[in-house]
C-alpha cells in the first residue's frame, strides 16, 4: 500500500503553519511501528511509541500518523509501517 499525505502543522504552537508532503508505505495495523525517513538522514529513526493521543496507543489512519510524527521529526520524506 502506498499513500501520499499532505497537510500543515503548527510549528512551536505559535500559529506558524508549516506544510508537509509525506509518502506512506505498508499496511497500517493496530500494532504498527514506523520507520521514519527525513530529508536529513541524520534524523531517520524508528517510532515505536504508538499514538500518545489515543487511549490504546493506536493510529486510526495514515493522516493521524503523519499529523503526530511531524511534531517529533524534522522534514519527513516518508514513513513505512514495520
Amino acid at each position: 500500500m502506498e499513500k501520499r499525505i499532505q497537510g500543515t502543522f503548527d510549528l512551536n504552537d505559535n500559529g506558524n503553519m508549516v506544510p508537509y508532503d509525506i509518502m506512506c508505505y505498508g499496511p497500517l495495523e493496530e500494532n504498527s511501528n514506523f520507520h521514519v525517513v527525513c530529508e536529513d538522514e541524520e534524523f531517520d529513526e524508528a517510532w515505536c511509541d504508538g499514538n500518545p493521543n489515543s487511549e490504546d496507543f493506536t493510529f486510526a489512519s495514515w493522516e493521524e500518523v503523519c499529523a503526530e510524527l511531524v511534531k517529533h521529526f524534522p522534514d519527513i520524506v516518508e514513513i513505512e509501517a514495520i
